[in-house]
């Protein structure tokens, strides 16, 4: 009796011995783990984490590339102020004396990053919000209820300009960013043909030199360090979203396959 009572014990309950179920409860805890990090790690997942991540690298090194035009631009409008006596005056104060040597010697580059990152900032802000489905579902639902006033020909020219100016409120902010975007566009150009100059003589002399055909004056390094001043970022932004989106739909494939 007292053995049959043991070998009922060594029963689990769907009556298979203990030793298998654990084995049978240990490979599946197995399998489990091993979905989990299929999930989480698909096949080709760490490729695009690498390219993510070189990606990044690039932005800071086209970041440090580009700060420098501004630095000039910075130098070349504070340079020229007469502020000699003032500083000489904080400079012989005890304490603040060495914190404004210590700023006045990267003051440029300070001031010039402050600089570039708000043009940049204001180049980006149209295809950041583009990015947003949720900011861009909620304009496009906004403009289509949005409740328009037809302009006649007999509204005087202030109720219509009124009319104009309500029709379009739904898409005011958004066309703000984009007319803020082309603005920092122009003075990014202004600025990078500024410090590289394309041509001796400026932007001025570079049209006479296209007009004329005498194409072996252009410096075409300048041109290159321009151009990549100006459209660096945004095209590598760009490369890093297309990067995410293309990662973040395989980890959904991953997932959806696992269940």
């Amino acid at each position: 009796m007292a053995i049959n009572r043991q070998d009922t014990a060594t029963q689990d309950e769907q009556g298979k011995p203990k030793g298998q179920s654990r084995f049978n409860e240990f490979v599946s805890n197995q399998r489990n783990r091993n979905r989990t990090r299929s999930v989480k790690n698909p096949k080709g997942h760490l490729a695009f984490q690498i390219l993510y991540w070189l990606l990044v690298m690039a932005i800071v090194f086209f970041a440090y590339l580009n700060i420098n035009p501004y630095k000039v631009a910075v130098e070349l409008v504070l340079g020229g102020i007469d502020n000699t006596g003032f500083m000489e005056l904080i400079l012989k104060l005890p304490v603040l004396g060495a914190i404004a040597t210590a700023i006045a010697a990267s003051i440029y580059w300070i001031l010039g990053t402050i600089l570039w990152a708000g043009i940049q900032i204001l180049e980006v802000s149209p295809m950041l919000l583009e990015r947003d489905d949720k900011y861009m579902g909620h304009l496009i639902s906004e403009v289509e209820q949005h409740e328009n006033f037809d302009i006649s020909d007999n509204d005087d020219p202030l109720l219509g300009q009124m009319k104009r100016a309500y029709n379009a409120l739904p898409v005011k902010h958004y066309k703000d960013f984009k007319q803020l975007a082309f603005f920092a566009y122009t003075v990014d150009f202004l600025i990078c043909f500024s410090v590289y100059p394309p041509v001796e003589g400026g932007l001025s002399k570079l049209f006479f030199v296209l007009m004329s055909g005498q194409f072996a004056l252009i410096d075409w390094q300048n041109v290159a360090l321009a151009i990549t001043t100006l459209f660096a970022i945004e095209a590598t932004l760009k490369i890093i979203f297309m990067v995410g989106s293309v990662a973040y739909r395989k980890q959904a494939q991953a997932e959806a396959k696992a269940q």
